[in-house]
C-alpha cells in the first residue's frame, strides 16, 4: 500500500493505493471455491483406488477358484477329498478374507457344465466379483 500526496487546487489530498474489502471477500471466495473442489477430486481418486484394489483382488479370488476347478477337469490335479470340490469357502488375497461362493449349473451340451463364482467381502453382502466359465467335463 503507497501513500501518495497531491496538490490539486491547493488541498493536499491522500490516496491509497490498494484493494477493497469487497475484491478481497471475492477474492478468497473464489480461492476456496477452487481449494475446496481440488480437495474433493484427490478425495474421489483415492476412494476410486480402493475400490479398484478390492476389484482387483475379487477377481483373483474368483480366478484362482475357477482355475483350480479346470485343474481337476483336466486332470492335472487329483480331485482327492473334500478340500479341492469345495462350493463355498473364505481365502485370503491383499490382506482380506474374502467369501465366496461357486455354482454349478448344466449347459446344454453333452458333459458342458457353467461354473459360476461369486465373491463377497466379508464386511458387506454385495458382490464384489462375479465369473462364469463353460467347462466340459472329461471323463477318463
Amino acid at each position: 500500500m503507497i501513500a501518495e500526496t497531491s496538490q490539486k487546487a491547493g488541498r493536499k489530498k491522500c490516496q491509497i493505493c490498494g484493494f477493497t474489502l469487497l475484491e478481497v471477500v471475492i477474492a478468497l471466495l473464489i480461492l476456496s471455491t477452487v481449494l475446496t473442489s481440488s480437495l474433493q477430486l484427490v478425495h474421489r481418486y483415492a476412494d476410486q483406488r480402493i475400490t479398484m484394489q478390492d476389484r482387483i483382488a475379487a477377481n483373483q479370488v474368483a480366478w484362482n477358484r475357477l482355475m483350480e476347478r479346470y485343474q481337476i477337469a483336466e486332470n492335472w490335479i487329483p480331485a482327492n477329498g473334500l478340500g479341492a470340490l469345495r462350493i463355498r469357502g473364505v481365502d485370503e488375497e491383499s490382506d482380506r478374507n474374502w467369501q465366496w461362493e461357486l455354482k454349478i449349473e448344466e449347459a446344454a451340451g453333452q458333459n458342458l457344465s457353467r461354473y459360476k463364482v461369486e465373491v463377497y467381502s466379508q464386511n458387506s453382502g454385495d458382490s464384489e466379483a462375479k465369473l462364469a466359465v463353460f467347462m466340459v467335463d472329461r471323463e477318463y
